[in-house]
């Protein structure tokens, strides 16, 4: 299964592009904070619609959800150096970021749907308990 679910924030303004149908598309970064303050940088691109829902909406700084399939891409540059880059062709796009009409609004902020989520059971994870029922 190819989906990947990334969260972080535009580093810069997304960028229009057309194909050669007219189909609109939008291509940006998005900058992910990795393990040991590592940061990734991961390109997205979205077709059609959602596309045209990012050229419109989302800026650099912005942060964004976005979930769909990856392709890896490797390139040689001048120096000899192998180069490569993660892109996401977005499925779904979720704009965590208020837009400015939100924040200027006086109106009450709408109530969203609540998400139901499962739980698991009881005892199916690892739970740390007192250092005195540690077995060492």
């Amino acid at each position: 299964m190819n989906n990947y679910q990334i969260i972080g924030n535009l580093t810069a303004a997304p960028k229009e592009y057309a194909a050669k149908d007219g189909t609109v598309c939008a291509k940006f970064s998005v900058a992910v904070n990795g393990y040991g303050g590592k940061t990734d940088y991961v390109n997205v691109t979205a077709w059609g619609k959602l596309g045209e829902n990012c050229l419109k909406y989302l800026d650099k700084g912005k942060k964004v959800f976005v979930s769909g399939t990856a392709s890896c891409h490797a390139w040689q540059n001048q120096r000899g150096e192998i180069i490569g880059n993660i892109e996401i062709n977005a499925g779904l796009i979720e704009f965590l970021t208020k837009s400015s009409l939100e924040e200027d609004s006086d109106e009450e902020p709408k109530p969203r749907a609540k998400k139901t989520v499962a739980k698991e059971p009881k005892g199916s994870r690892y739970q740390p308990s007192d250092d005195e029922d540690l077995p060492f």
